[in-house]
């Protein structure tokens, strides 16, 4: 498995293969609406005229007014990661390996399986990181990736790996998972960990994850509607495994003691 340094080095030889894309991410810039640069930048802070100066403004933006918001300091470290800054890839990867591993392995499970399919990924981003047109959607954007060699994985384990039926669902309203403060973690991820790749899926990207349904919806590349109702009845199934989890507990525990 590639460790953090070598994707690094191939992040940094691709970047030197895609130098001439860099002035693309200058026009990003130039293009978005006055009142995010001004917040990017600061008013009293020159616009970048040039990629170096574009680098140069990041750092005193981020100590100032984009310390408050992530996503835009995130948009901005993808469009210096487009550029070949290293820098700027090395806290994406650190900001995101960790939370990949954990949802490929809630996929594909744990073990060598899940290590492999996270180099594909990041081997992917560094080589496509360039054809992402609007940084703002880098996270469903990897986490796209993430899921589609996750399922290729699966595919090669097991030939077919089934969709859940979709049905119609009425509209629940708020969600209501005060169910799921009763148990653990390690009772949570026993569950999922019962359930179907598909199940698993979204109930990973919604409640770990902390995905909106329509994030989920473009990863997964289905319909809004199909994300609500597999995670419904994904919930009922994690519910059901869960208690019956617990009633065999009880159960085994009376047996130890009688």
């Amino acid at each position: 498995m590639l460790d953090h340094g070598a994707i690094l080095s191939l992040y940094t030889m691709q970047s030197v293969m895609n130098s001439h894309n860099c002035e693309f991410n200058l026009n990003q810039f130039r293009r978005l609406p006055s009142t995010i640069q001004a917040h990017l930048v600061g008013s009293s802070f020159e616009r970048p005229k040039t990629q170096a100066h574009l680098f140069a403004f990041d750092l005193k933006a981020e100590n100032a007014k984009m310390a408050e918001d992530q996503h835009l300091v995130e948009y901005l470290q993808v469009m210096r990661a487009q550029s070949g800054d290293p820098d700027a890839f090395a806290r994406l990867f650190e900001r995101y390996n960790a939370r990949l591993l954990y949802y490929v392995r809630r996929l594909v499970g744990p073990g060598s399986d899940a290590e492999d399919v996270l180099q594909e990924v990041w081997l992917t981003v560094v080589r496509k990181v360039n054809s992402l047109q609007n940084p703002s959607s880098f996270r469903t954007w990897i986490y796209r990736i993430a899921h589609n060699k996750s399922m290729t994985r699966l595919r090669k384990q097991t030939p077919e790996v089934p969709l859940d039926e979709v049905k119609e669902l009425v509209d629940e309203g708020e969600e209501d998972n005060s169910i799921y403060q009763q148990y653990d973690a390690e009772a949570i991820r026993s569950g999922l960990d019962r359930l179907s790749p598909n199940h698993r899926d979204v109930l990973t990207l919604r409640f770990m994850e902390d995905l909106s349904y329509e994030e989920i919806a473009e990863i997964i590349a289905c319909s809004v509607g199909t994300v609500r109702s597999r995670l419904h009845y994904a919930k009922k199934i994690l519910e059901s495994e869960l208690i019956k989890t617990r009633a065999n507990g009880q159960e085994n525990l009376k047996e130890k003691y009688s």
